[in-house]
């Protein structure tokens, strides 16, 4: 007989597994004093909306429409996390001086300030071409895109996910 792991199961193991990495993240900030930049901040207000989603997938009783609904805005969440660190990955590979830049000229003079800000931030700055800690050899920006992409698996076989 197949045991098949149920859905809220799943939803609930990505929900812990992004908890446990926003709470890591607090410990190297606040008890490591570990600096940060306007790209991990991001990552982190995506990696938080990211928890939500899992969370609330794991809490809801599923049907097939809801299955739907939770897994693509999951996945959707998770997508922009793991192009989020990404372009992190890439400024710590290809400093400023080398970085290609993501500014299109005068046209976001007519954005909100949000979007000005989420511009600047994923232009990069010096503070984020460094990297600020390791483990096992990969930094903490590749363990992020790494947690994404595994979040982004857990989403998409949500939404694979018979009923």
């Amino acid at each position: 007989m197949k045991h098949v792991v149920s859905t809220n199961k799943i939803y609930f193991f990505g929900f812990l597994l992004a908890s446990a990495a926003l709470l890591f993240d607090a410990y190297l900030q606040f008890y490591l004093t570990l600096p940060t930049c306007n790209l991990v901040y991001l990552e982190r207000i995506i990696l938080f909306v990211t928890v939500l989603a899992f969370l609330a997938g794991s809490l809801y009783h599923h049907t097939a429409a809801s299955n739907r609904v939770f897994s693509l805005s999951s996945l959707l969440i998770s997508l922009i996390g793991v192009g989020t660190a990404l372009r992190h990955a890439w400024i710590q590979y290809f400093p400023q001086s080398q970085s290609f830049n993501l500014n299109p000229g005068n046209y976001t003079s007519k954005f909100t300030y949000i979007s000005q800000w989420i511009q600047s931030t994923y232009s990069g700055t010096i503070a984020c071409s460094q990297p600020q800690w390791s483990g096992y050899g990969i930094t903490l920006t590749e363990w992020t895109f790494l947690l994404f992409i595994f979040l982004s698996v857990l989403a998409l076989s949500q939404l694979r996910h018979k009923f």
